[in-house]
């Protein structure tokens, strides 16, 4: 072998093995532990498993960012790693966090469906990617990702979103064109009304009232606004994609979600 390749040799081994953190390391790195004692007790005590498998090893190696690890049953991460989710948005949930006084009155958050799965300190990091009114279901993805976010809101991308739109009335021939060729709708902001004429959009009947509406922008309530534009009401909506990530692939029961690998992430932008 020669220099050159012993060289590429050694700097491919010295990376593998700066991967590699000693387990009590992770644990105190990830801020959900008051002290470096509290997280080798839990270690010794057997509440953290990486890989699925309890590990009793304070000094155990391994990769965190293959092998994950959880504190009795919840997951873990290091403050600057981003983790995202996928999950099938039930109504009656706002895709803002929300104060004591909005959950005195009955406000629920999406936020509050992942107290059960992530830690306090990634919890408070989550992020919605645009946002679901309260009453709109489906697909929805939140993550602690800001790059991700602007990757799929930011305008100049234009990232296609379908929706799936029962209408209260039957949807006419002289609406429906008007929605492909883009209609005017109101847009607020800080009390100050404006108009904003959408860009052309897809649309396939399903029924009278129903039908697929695919959209490359995302201001607030914009399928709501440009159905009413065109004489009719949106009596529901439910997201069915985002770029190429479709709900159906995930199978999740309504209210549920699923983390997603980044190598899935990138898919999602693949050209089809």
């Amino acid at each position: 072998m020669g220099r050159k390749a012993k060289a590429r040799s050694l700097e491919v081994h010295f990376e593998v093995i700066e991967l590699k953190v000693r387990l009590h390391q992770f644990l105190s790195k990830t801020g959900h532990f008051s002290s470096k004692r509290e997280a080798k007790d839990a270690v010794w005590r057997g509440e953290i498993t990486v890989n699925g498998s309890i590990v009793k090893d304070i000094a155990y190696q391994f990769n965190p960012r293959t092998r994950p690890v959880e504190y009795n049953g919840r997951r873990l991460f290091l403050p600057d790693s981003d983790i995202t989710f996928v999950m099938n948005k039930p109504s009656g949930y706002l895709c803002a966090r929300i104060n004591d006084n909005e959950r005195a009155i009955g406000k629920r958050s999406v936020f509050d469906l992942f107290e059960e799965h992530v830690d306090a300190t990634v919890h408070a990091r989550l992020l919605t990617v645009g946002r679901l009114d309260e009453a709109t279901t489906g697909l929805l993805i939140v993550t602690t990702s800001g790059d991700l976010v602007h990757r799929i809101t930011a305008p100049e991308h234009h990232v296609l979103k379908r929706y799936w739109v029962s209408a209260k009335r039957p949807l006419t021939e002289e609406a429906e064109q008007q929605l492909i060729e883009g209609v005017s709708i109101e847009l607020e902001s800080e009390g100050v009304i404006s108009y904003y004429l959408t860009q052309p959009a897809r649309l396939e009947r399903v029924h009278e009232r129903d039908f697929i509406l695919e959209v490359s922008e995302g201001k607030k309530r914009q399928v709501r606004r440009m159905v009413a534009a065109v004489g009719n009401a949106v009596e529901h909506l439910h997201r069915l994609s985002i770029a190429n990530a479709t709900l159906d692939q995930f199978d999740l029961d309504e209210g549920a979600l699923v983390e997603v690998k980044p190598s899935e992430i990138e898919s999602w932008f693949e050209q089809t």
